[in-house]
């Protein structure tokens, strides 16, 4: 398998910036100081037979080349060469043990030798040995500080380790050491993705696209995985389209096509790409286990019949040691979901086992499998495609599972909202129409409700699609709309006490709006007194600026222009008013007092 399609292997893993040995830099490193031959050697044999070893080793013997340096070794030449370049030959039989036992050696006989450290190195990559390969790069780049391979090599085991800003600045060291280092330049994207600026990272793949002069279909692929990790299932299945089109054997393609397309509906199209993908692969691709309960799943969607006929199948050809089985007896219905998820070991098992046994439950009517999609979008490593096809998953549910919540927190209900929520409910997400559960229980004017959604994870900070906050909504004064003074003071009361709430949980004084208007303006502009005097007290910016204008979309009217701060709004407010209050008025001097200290 080529570097692109190991790093995008992505239902069973992360993307792992580790190089094959047999095709990466590490190798042509090695076979560099393996080729200098020594000047002196013991006898005319060890030279013949270093000689010997030096030609299989070039010629892809290395079975015979191993067998060449151990006799030039065994007639006395115990060097570095010797020992480094029987290294070499063992890396590429997949015997690092042995290699690194003799790039040890070389190491103690010469410890001048970069070639031998970086060796080392990238056997020590494909051990997964991360931190060890670091060391030996460190010493590499320690003699030679422009080697760009050393460079390049370790920023891929930084991003091993999740040390993303290492691993970036180590790729932009490799791209000044050398400019047409074109990995380094892909690499550098797949890290952003790492991080998940995935949109950023599509930004920094193009560019590097458009410098390759005849782009690498593993390149094309991997930038449809990235489309797949954007959640762009739309133009990620095009992509895949075409690469399948052009190359019909590139069969990690119709994997995460078959992905791209169920996190669309499109559920026979994902089983046939699924079926391709199984008959196409080699029996010990680890994705196969996961490829095949997606099949499973999918077909249940499709008919009893064919869910039946391939479960049974699976269980026939999967070993009962290995992950697949308890999940599939979970699918026959031999296992409980609570059963099958205490057997997930490790990250991807975990993130896969509560993705598809959500998928399950969703397909058998069961609202628990809303519970566990969340839980792979709150705690799922989002590297894995599970992460991406939950996501998915929970969008086509969103409205009808966040409904009774909206519903109950519009009706003042907090029972029915507390048992919404203990369904599973995540309250953080948002419906179609750009609903939210906290902005919503603000604009209800509800404290305990505000209490209730916060409890259960909402985030303070949580924006609709313009920028406003549930901060944004509370500094608006609520008394509008009530008739009586009791009724308006009970809702100015309400409003006071949300705000607390909110500033307590930390929710941001200066969130702005996509006009730029602030939690601060808001209250000046609708003279909601006690709002400012919250807002000042958590230090609000008075001298935040309006960017463009805005105008009431029911009365017309310019609420804003650009340039505006919270005290020009204000001072508006009045010129408006035929009799302002003393609020306003107090209004005006807070803002005047706290714009003189600036």
């Amino acid at each position: 398998m080529n570097r692109y399609n190991r790093f995008f292997a992505a239902t069973l893993s992360a993307i792992a910036l580790t190089t094959m040995l047999s095709t990466g830099p590490a190798v042509e490193a090695a076979k560099k100081s393996s080729s200098q031959v020594v000047k002196e050697l013991t006898s005319e044999t060890a030279k013949a037979h270093f000689s010997e070893a030096e030609k299989a080793l070039g010629a892809g013997e290395y079975l015979k080349a191993v067998d060449e340096y151990t006799l030039a070794i065994n007639d006395g030449m115990k060097d570095a060469k010797a020992y480094g370049g029987r290294a070499l030959a063992y890396a590429y039989l997949s015997k690092f043990e042995e290699s690194v036992k003799d790039y040890n050696r070389a190491i103690a006989l010469n410890n001048d030798s970069s070639e031998a450290f970086y060796g080392r190195g990238a056997v020590y990559v494909r051990l997964g040995e991360h931190k060890k390969a670091i060391k030996d790069f460190d010493q590499t780049l320690k003699m030679t500080p422009q080697n760009a391979e050393a460079l390049y090599s370790r920023a891929g085991e930084h991003d091993a380790l999740k040390h993303y800003d290492k691993a970036l600045a180590d790729y932009d060291e490799t791209i000044k050491a050398d400019p047409k280092y074109q990995n380094a330049y892909y690499d550098r994207a797949l890290t952003l993705s790492n991080m998940h600026e995935n949109q950023k990272a599509l930004e920094e793949f193009d560019k590097a696209l458009a410098k390759d002069p005849d782009p690498k279909v593993d390149r094309l692929y991997a930038r449809a995985v990235l489309l797949t990790r954007a959640g762009d299932f739309d133009q990620a299945e095009l992509e895949f389209e075409r690469i399948i089109r052009e190359n019909r054997n590139y069969t990690d393609a119709y994997m995460m096509r078959g992905i791209a397309s169920l996190g669309l509906g499109r559920v026979t199209s994902a089983n046939s790409d699924f079926l391709q993908f199984m008959k196409r692969t080699e029996p010990d691709d680890p994705n196969l286990k996961y490829i095949l309960i997606e099949y499973i799943l999918a077909n249940k969607e499709i008919g009893e019949k064919q869910f039946r006929a391939a479960l049974e199948a699976a269980l026939q050809k999967t070993s009962s040691k290995s992950w697949a089985y308890p999940m599939l007896e979970y699918l026959a219905g031999k296992r409980s979901s609570k059963q099958v998820i205490a057997k997930a070991k490790d990250d991807a098992q975990k993130t896969a086992t509560y993705c598809y046994v959500g998928y399950n439950e969703l397909l058998s009517g069961d609202p628990n499998g809303v519970e566990q999609l969340n839980w792979v979008v709150k705690n799922g490593n989002q590297r894995f495609t599970e992460y991406q096809l939950s996501q998915a998953l929970l969008k086509r549910r969103v409205d009808l599972e966040l409904s009774s919540l909206l519903k109950s927190i519009y009706e003042n209900d907090l029972a029915g909202a507390r048992q919404a929520l203990a369904k599973g409910v995540d309250c953080r997400l948002k419906d179609s129409q750009d609903n939210c559960a906290i902005v919503s229980a603000v604009i209800h004017n509800n404290p305990e409700m505000v209490k209730l959604i916060l409890e259960h994870g909402a985030d303070p900070n949580q924006k609709l699609d313009d920028g406003r906050t549930a901060l944004y909504f509370a500094a608006m004064d609520s008394r509008y709309g009530k008739n009586t003074p009791e009724e308006k003071e009970s809702a100015a009361k309400a409003s006071n006490e949300i705000i607390q709430i909110l500033l307590s949980k930390n929710a941001d004084v200066n969130a702005a709006d996509e006009y730029g208007i602030t939690p601060l303006m808001n209250a000046a502009e609708s003279g909601h007194l006690q709002a400012v005097k919250l807002l000042l007290e958590k230090n609000a910016d008075v001298s935040a600026v309006v960017v463009k204008e805005k105008a009431d979309l029911a009365s017309g009217r310019i609420v804003a222009v650009k340039g505006d701060t919270a005290l020009k709004l204000a001072e508006k407010r009045i010129q408006r008013s035929q009799n302002p209050g003393n609020k306003d008025k107090e209004i005006i001097s807070l803002l005047e007092a706290k714009s003189s200290k600036k």
